[in-house]
């Protein structure tokens, strides 16, 4: 039996979110569960954490490994319990620059896995999307050093984004394709439905 954990970061990497759990296939500073997402089953019970992150780990596996580790995400997940994943959007030159990425992702994309969508045969995972947000970078600045104006257009950009989604879903998506953004972020927070609850529509 595993040790009980509230919250796991998953690709943690060397950016572990702190009071998370890290777990990564690479034992690196900040690891403290040496696991590939790619092994199943996860060494962790059935409903027994409360939180897991997901930063920009995602991306790095095809589709249907990513299905398989969502679905085991949901195994694993208590009843209420969230998920948080980022991942860089398919429209932004960003989401190529990585040679390591292997799949996409639009601000749709995770519609697929909640209760109630008209697709969402395609795996047992279900989740309700209680947040979706947008991160904008205008630039690609190998010196990590974002000027008060970069820094206030990145924040105006994500803005009006964000609140495009209470009345669109799918406009987001297109002003990604058109505008000439570097990275658009998405973040989700999904959250695991109880399934001996009857199926909510998603708003």
């Amino acid at each position: 039996m595993s040790k009980p954990y509230k919250a796991l970061d998953f690709g943690c990497g060397k950016d572990k979110v702190q009071g998370s759990v890290g777990v990564d296939c690479v034992a690196l500073d900040g690891v403290d569960i040496v696991h590939d997402m790619k092994k199943l089953p996860y060494p962790f019970e059935s409903n027994s954490i409360d939180k897991i992150y997901c930063k920009h780990v995602l991306e790095h596996f095809d589709a249907d490994v990513r299905k398989s580790i969502l679905e085991e995400i949901h195994r694993i997940l208590k009843n209420g319990g969230q998920l948080e994943i980022r991942v860089p959007h398919v429209f932004s030159p960003g989401a190529f620059h990585d040679p390591t990425h292997k799949s996409f992702f639009t601000f749709n994309t995770m519609d697929y896995f909640t209760k109630g969508y008209k697709f969402s045969y395609y795996s047992n995972a279900k989740f309700k999307i209680i947040e979706r947000w947008a991160n904008i970078q205008l630039f690609y600045d190998l010196s990590n050093k974002e000027s008060k104006l970069v820094h206030f257009l990145n924040s105006f950009s994500a803005n009006i984004f964000n609140k495009i989604f209470t009345f669109s879903n799918s406009l987001p998506d297109y002003l990604t394709k058109i505008l000439p953004f570097y990275v658009v972020e998405i973040k989700w927070v999904l959250r695991k439905e109880d399934m001996r609850e009857e199926p909510k529509e998603i708003n």
